[in-house]
């Protein structure tokens, strides 16, 4: 009987590992282009067999791009695309409700486990147990409580930046960056309204610009890389905070802020353990409650600071983002601006008379505004996978079955041409169109917070930060104008959420160097 030769030398041994190697690619091409069960699902060759196709795009030759290639692709292939080897992408909106509006899909955990948060709402694969822990969250986010307690906290910040454009106006007419300084609004009222510890970056003179840079250089990146190799989570997560310092100069905020947020958990951990009732509760007490639920498993403090983080980072980039869009065009188009200055003027003829969240979402105008600056920022740009479950899905005519991922985009949605014509055209007007149906098919596209069990929890608070902010930088100041800055420059990358490019920034200064 013959004995099989193991290789000698380290050639012989490279020569097999390069034949095995080939061999392995060569059998999983083959099998994922013609025998897995989304082999009839159109699209090009590349994607089909390699998610390295999707990374080139997110990563390696572009900077989170393959939204666009996905679109791209539609453009070819038609209204379903296969994306990666496991997962078909539609740019139809009647599939939206399909995947994101039930209970028999859910998120796909190769995609959302690399976030490393088990605890977290967002990163809750099953939907019975991520409908527990909605239901505790719920009523800290009710319309309710955020007009109760939450308005006059974000007021309070809108104040800061409109003192602080006001300054910078007398000031020589200094450019104000809003573009950080909206982000910071929305930081500095989520982390008071939700865990009492304020970050206050609207007293730092560079607006907690650390923050946005950390989030834009490294959480896509990030995100990205561990989705294509998963392998390397652990090793991330063991990486020291004093070397990540280090690594990235930006990291020095983001430490400062974990520990003063690790600290202040702590501090609610103790609490809860001891009993004492507080007067305040905050998003803390309500995570780390043991009797939040039935089987409720309290998380770790490190997941609850996470958890911290991705609400805020969350609140940052969506707000920040519709807030930027909707002022630079508002402020690139007279008749735009002069129509939103005249409703405000119409409904608080004094300038100085306090808003209400209430009354100004009564008003057509501005909710347009804010309707298009939504659209036009997209929210999470790139798609949001899930996971098949039971019984399988159809979308389109194609047969997903069970295991396989579906998956839309707010870039695709919002950017329907059947619903939204010239669909990169900032019209506030679309969304006062008197047919009613009209109106309806255009808001069951738009989707910046998602739509179904798994909507946005923060959407009432966000849209009082919307509203509030907006009307005051209209009714308060009545000659701004950007600042070496054109719509043109509203360009987004998929960094999770949509981000946009360090340069250039979103500035406002005094038209007449004086403004009020």
């Amino acid at each position: 009987m013959e004995t099989i030769q193991l290789p000698q030398t380290a050639s012989q041994w490279l020569a097999t590992i390069t034949a095995l190697f080939l061999t392995w690619a060569a059998v999983t091409i083959l099998y994922r282009r013609n025998l897995h069960a989304l082999h009839n699902v159109p699209g090009p060759f590349l994607p089909s067999v390699t998610w390295l196709y999707g990374y080139w795009f997110n990563v390696l030759g572009h900077t989170g791009q393959y939204f666009k290639q996905i679109e791209a692709m539609h453009a070819v292939y038609g209204p379903v695309v296969r994306i990666t080897p496991n997962e078909v992408h539609s740019a139809d909106p009647s599939d939206y409700d399909k995947i994101y509006s039930t209970t028999s899909l859910f998120k796909d955990p190769a995609f959302y486990g690399v976030i490393s948060i088990p605890g977290s709402i967002f990163t809750t694969i099953p939907n019975d147990l991520h409908r527990k822990r909605r239901a505790v969250l719920n009523p800290f986010f009710s319309k309710k409580a955020v007009v109760e307690r939450a308005e006059d906290v974000v007021q309070a910040k809108i104040d800061k930046l409109c003192r602080r454009i006001r300054d910078n106006v007398n000031h020589d007419n200094v450019p104000t960056d809003v573009f950080l300084g909206y982000r910071a609004i929305s930081i500095d009222a989520v982390t008071e309204v939700a865990f009492d510890d304020c970050w206050n970056l609207l007293d730092d003179p560079e607006t907690g610009g650390w923050f946005e840079a950390m989030i834009r250089q490294t959480v896509g990146p990030r995100f990205f890389t561990l989705n294509m190799f998963p392998m390397l989570e652990k090793p991330s997560k063991a990486i020291p905070m004093w070397l990540a310092k280090r690594m990235l100069s930006m990291q020095a905020g983001f430490a400062q802020m974990r520990e003063r947020t690790e600290r202040a958990v702590q501090e609610v951990q103790r609490k809860v353990e001891m009993r004492i009732v507080p007067e305040r509760p905050t998003l803390f007490h309500k995570m780390l409650d043991p009797d939040a639920f039935e089987g409720h498993v309290v998380p770790s403090v490190d997941n609850v600071v996470d958890e911290a983080f991705i609400i805020s980072a969350a609140a940052s980039d969506t707000l920040g983002n519709a807030l930027t869009v909707a002022t630079a065009h508002v402020l690139s188009h007279d008749e735009i601006e002069a129509r939103l200055r005249k409703e405000l003027g119409d409904r608080y003829p004094d300038p100085t008379t306090r808003m209400r969240f209430t009354e100004l979402e009564k008003l057509p105008y501005l909710t347009a505004v804010i309707k298009e600056g939504l659209r036009l920022a997209y929210g999470v740009i790139g798609r949001l996978p899930r996971r098949v479950g039971k019984g399988g899905l159809s979308l389109q005519g194609h047969f997903l079955p069970e295991g396989t991922t579906a998956s839309m985009s707010t870039w695709m949605m919002h950017r329907n041409p059947d619903a939204f014509p010239n669909p990169d055209q900032f019209d506030p007007a679309r969304w006062l169109d008197p047919d009613p149906e009209v109106v309806r098919a255009r808001d069951k596209c738009l989707v910046p917070f998602s739509r179904g069990q798994r909507m946005c929890v923060g959407i009432h608070l966000a849209y009082c930060m919307l509203y509030l902010t907006l009307a005051n930088m209209f009714r308060r100041f009545d000659n701004l104008k950007p600042y070496n800055f054109g719509v043109g420059d509203l360009m987004f990358n998929d960094g999770f959420a949509a981000s946009m490019p360090e340069k250039p920034r979103f500035k406002v200064v005094a038209a007449s160097g004086k403004t009020g």
